[in-house]
């Protein structure tokens, strides 16, 4: 039996590699017979992203590439076998079982149709959220209906339950929120098997009989202390405090609410003279003894009701949306059903059932293929089902002898939201599932990071994870000590530690601690000194390119977006550039609205401000009957000239293809759209990629893995734990005796459940976030490569609430003093130095070229040439044309070919033939300008028209008076050629460019013909 190798990778610490080459070892092992050929048939490597897939394919061929020239060397491979093994992967890639663990569900689900009972043919539905909408909505459609009757009740006792509550009565966006609870996990496990809506109204009645009863416990008692008090010819203002007292509590249950006792009340018997002061009459000190003894008997009645009281309350919160919660279930699988299509969030499940119900040599017969080998990257991401469908898979693996590995850092864990369970990584894998077949690796060296960086982190996650231990080991009930883990965070921090082989004074740290009367004024001076910062590093010589802004949420990266936009700083982002954001599409939605409701006299005003705004001409357009809604967009943006605002064409494009994707998907019924755009269009946000020199915002989730030269952090804020009533968060309990009936109920997480049946659910909930949120704050700190610059807050008043006062408590650590320097309103921690930068490693867009990155198109076209039936003359067109894909300046060709040649794409020779084809053509000086960096370049971009039609110009050229597409050609002359750039050019005329001119660039010949 082999090992399980478990690796715990800090972040930067060549994790990927790793990969690289255990999977290189476990290939090279399994040709050791000398039978060289689809190895790779039988290796499963899965991570959870298409980049993250498509990274790992690139270097497990660079790597090969690499030693099969000699370039590297590997113990357990040599040059002529890695040869062999590249030519197997190159010629057999569809096959090369790279893959998301969302793709790999879905082949095994299509092998399993006819058992699972669906369709071939289903398509996958990714948008969960307009799912529940429509399973709303068509739920509130069709309660006129006898059979929805139970639901119709539901539905009214949640509408009265909010206007008792003094809410807006409707309950739509309660459905859908509290919807989204069938697409979680534990919903599967628990909330899945109640299905009888008798059983939940009886559990209901129950429910409530408790809650009235614990209370009518506490308010009588309340009251019955009050009157004697009452009694005595005494008032509640009368001791000590007066109406700040802790016996005027005793006012608010009377009144029939019921609240928590403060520690002053509590400490109340022990003492008489808690009662008076020494100015206080002789009947309110006569009154003492005797209170002493009735309010430690309150105490204990409310002790002994508080808990069930609490917890009646918690439970019958959502009762009656548990009534709904099944149907709703249940009209989103008929819904899917009539559409043949499968949630994403379903695979996991239906994979449960395949694995429970066969056995591993089963599954693998009926996918087509024998895995003998699993490679599981950021493991601390999977869900307890997803491991559930893997676990089986890889004993069996074991038990054949086989070498499985899995890769992940429990530091690194951010997406608990998603079903992530980064305790099977932290515990569960080592001390349960494959207790005696671990072999674990802790990967120790940080290669990304500079020293400072490194070192910062290192000392600042140790304290920080001690004190955030201590906070909650302070807070933890002390019934539950021993039952609940009280040293969860110390545990998956054990491993913090890194080791650096980057210079020792490399990087800057810079830690900025501000103070404001209000969360909005300080938000307003933390940008002012992101300003400050961003100045600062210019002057040291960094590019814009070199800056990434990392915030919490997307509304933080809107502000941050706008701020930097106002004072012409260049913005990529795709979180922060909100479509809505931009005034034309404002007009827009607006005209639709217009032609829906006529009579809306606000909205009417709202198009006047907008055409003053963006300075058009109001224009009268009525939605004909028969025009559909995407042409009627389209009148709308002719009719108001909204093609000339430049700066607004990236946005309308952008709004035009959601259009196109609701109509195509949903309906053309502007209502609908209208609503659909309110509700989820609004927040969505322009696809930017890569525009070259420009400030980069990102929330902290977007970066995990990714790294960047210098990381700003201006709003170092977020809170550790959110149990506020603002949280919606959502936990699955199990429930004891008194309130039997239902095993699972969901319950609100509130810290109130502190004080009820499901305290020990509350803590194991508390150190989750508290997890989360470190871990948020670890992520953030390790993506920099240079400098890591954060902005918090200085309270006036010493708090333990968020990230920042962390950072606040560890700057002030007496060993620190010498980095800090501060006056009356901020202080200031450095760490390192912030140095000139060496030499540009972001390049703007018309200064330098793109990086060489070799896709799976181009290996699929190149690496599989050879079994071609096409020309040997067509096959090297579409060689050279694909090199040209790559090139932006002339001086790009020698690095593309070289590229090519060190993956194994094209052989030394053809290497040579294409540099001499090519040479010449791209040095040709008739055409030096198209490629010395005179123009900004756009090579292979589509153009989709408004019939959804593609077009992919070769190249087209933007300068400050023009624009150029050219095509380029390396056969004979046709006469389509020139109609295919006649359309290019039309098209961008219909974007708004001016000064368009075309050409058709034959290469055989030089000669570049001019397109009309």
């Amino acid at each position: 039996m082999s090992d399980l190798h478990v690796y715990k990778a800090s972040a930067g610490s060549g994790k990927t590699t790793c990969l690289t080459e255990s999977y290189l070892e476990l290939m090279a092992s399994g040709n050791a017979s000398g039978n060289y050929n689809f190895e790779h048939r039988h290796i499963l490597a899965v991570t959870f992203t298409n980049k993250a897939t498509e990274e790992m394919k690139s270097r497990i061929i660079q790597l090969l590439a690499k030693v099969a020239n000699g370039e590297k060397t590997l113990p357990y491979l040599d040059s002529k076998r890695a040869k062999e093994m590249l030519r197997s992967v190159l010629h057999d890639y569809s096959r090369f079982k790279i893959s998301t663990i969302d793709r790999f569900f879905q082949q095994v689900i299509r092998a399993f149709v006819r058992e699972l009972g669906i369709n071939s043919n289903y398509a996958v539905e990714l948008d969960h959220d307009q799912v529940i909408e429509d399973a709303v909505d068509e739920i509130i459609l069709s309660l006129d209906q006898p059979n929805n009757k139970d639901v119709l009740d539901w539905l009214l006792s949640m509408a009265q339950e909010k206007i008792d509550a003094g809410k807006n009565w409707k309950v739509r966006d309660d459905l859908i929120n509290f919807g989204k609870e069938i697409f979680k996990e534990d919903y599967l496990k628990y909330g899945s098997l109640i299905t009888n809506i008798n059983t939940i109204k009886n559990y209901k009645n129950k429910i409530y009989v408790i809650k009235k009863d614990r209370s009518s416990t506490i308010i009588n008692a309340a009251k019955d202390l009050k009157e004697k008090i009452g009694s005595a010819d005494l008032l509640l203002t009368d001791f000590k405090n007066a109406s700040r007292g802790p016996l005027c509590v005793l006012d608010k249950f009377s009144a029939g609410e019921i609240v928590g006792l403060s520690d002053t009340f509590l400490n109340l018997p022990n003492d008489p003279n808690n009662f008076y002061t020494k100015n206080s009459p002789q009947k309110v000190i006569d009154a003492s003894d005797w209170l002493c003894d009735d309010v430690a008997n309150f105490i204990d009645i409310y002790n002994e009701n508080i808990i069930e009281y609490n917890s009646a309350e918690a439970i019958y919160r959502f009762l009656p949306s548990l009534g709904v919660l099944h149907h709703i279930d249940e009209v989103v699988k008929t819904m899917q059903k009539e559409a043949n299509s499968l949630l994403i969030s379903d695979s996991v499940k239906l994979l449960n059932t395949i694995v429970e119900d066969n056995d591993a040599p089963f599954v693998y017969e009926k996918v087509g293929t024998i895995i003998k080998h699993y490679l599981l990257d950021e493991f601390q991401d999977t869900s307890a089902m997803q491991w559930n469908n893997f676990k089986p898979l890889i004993a069996e693996s074991l038990g054949n002898g086989q070498e499985n590995l899995v890769v992940g850092d429990v530091k690194q864990s951010i997406y608990r939201f998603r079903n992530s369970d980064w305790k099977i990584l932290g515990n569960q894998l080592e001390s349960v599932d494959f207790k005696n077949q671990i072999k674990s690796h802790t990967l120790s060296t940080n290669y990304r990071s500079d020293a400072q960086i490194v070192s910062f982190n290192n000392d600042f996650f140790q304290y920080a994870v001690n004190a955030l231990q201590d906070k909650y080991n302070d807070q933890l009930r002390e019934d539950l000590v021993g039952i609940v883990s009280d040293d969860v965070l110390r545990k998956s921090y054990s491993d913090v530690l890194q080791n650096t082989k980057k210079d020792a004074d490399s990087g800057y740290v810079e830690i900025r601690l501000l103070e404001e009367k209000n969360v909005e004024d300080w938000r307003i001076l933390a940008i002012n000194n992101l300003f400050n910062s961003i100045s600062e590093l210019l002057e040291k010589k960094y590019n814009y390119g070199d800056i990434t802004i990392l915030v919490r949420t997307k509304k933080e990266a809107a502000q941050v977006a706008q701020s930097l936009l106002e004072n012409n700083i260049p913005v990529v982002s795709d979180e922060a550039l909100q479509i809505s954001s931009s005034l034309e599409v404002c007009l827009i939605v607006s005209v639709i609205k217009r032609s829906i409701n006529p009579n809306d006299d606000l909205n009417k005003l709202y198009i006047e401000h907008l055409c003053k705004e963006i300075n058009v001409v109001q224009a009268e357009e009525e939605l004909a009957a028969d025009m559909p809604l995407y042409e009627f967009v389209e009148k709308i943006i002719d009719n108001y000239g909204l093609r000339s605002h430049k700066n607004a064409v990236v946005y309308i494009q952008a709004f035009q293809d959601l259009l196109l994707e609701y109509v195509s998907k949903q309906s053309s019924d502007a209502n609908r759209f209208v609503e659909w755009w309110e509700q989820t269009g609004i927040s969505k946000s322009l696809t930017t990629g890569d525009a070259g020199n420009a400030v980069t915002i990102m929330t902290l989730h977007k970066s995990k893995g990714l790294s960047f030269n210098v990381v700003i952090m201006p709003f170092c804020t977020w809170k550790l734990d959110d149990n506020s009533g603002v949280n919606t968060k959502i936990m699955w309990c199990k429930t004891s005796r008194p309130f039997d009936g239902i095993d699972y109920v969901p319950v609100k997480y509130l810290s109130t459940l502190s004080k009820t049946i499901f305290a020990e659910d509350y803590y194991k909930e508390l150190m989750n976030n508290y997890m989360d949120n470190i871990n948020l704050m670890y992520v953030a700190f390790t993506r920099p490569i240079k400098a890591l610059i954060c902005f918090s807050m200085n309270p006036k008043k010493d708090s333990f609430n968020n990230v920042g006062d962390l950072l606040r408590k560890y700057i002030n650590s007496p060993n620190l003093s010498e980095f800090v320097s501060s006056d009356e309103t901020s202080a200031k921690f450095i760490q390192g130095e912030l140095k000139p930068k060496e030499s540009d490693v972001t390049k703007p867009l018309d200064e330098g070229s793109e990086d060489i990155y070799i896709t799976h198109t181009d290996i699929s076209r190149f690496g599989l040439r050879k079994k071609s039936d096409s020309s040997e003359q067509n096959i090297m067109g579409i060689i050279l044309h694909g090199i040209m894909e790559k090139i932006i300046k002339s001086e790009d060709l020698n690095s593309v070919v070289q590229e090519m040649q060190r993956l194994g794409l094209v052989s030394a020779d053809e290497a040579k033939q294409i540099t001499e084809k090519l040479d010449p053509y791209i040095n040709n000086p008739a055409v030096k300008t198209w490629f010395d960096g005179s123009y900004k370049i756009l090579n292979e971009r589509t153009i989709i028209t408004a019939n959804a039609e593609n077009y992919r110009p070769d190249r087209i050229m933007i300068g400050k008076d023009e624009i150029i597409v050219v095509d380029y050609k390396f056969g004979e002359k046709k006469d389509s050629h020139f109609s295919q750039v006649s359309t290019y050019m039309s098209l961008l005329k219909l974007m708004g460019y001016k000064n368009v001119s075309g050409y058709i660039y034959y290469q055989n010949d030089l000669e570049i013909v001019t397109v009309s």
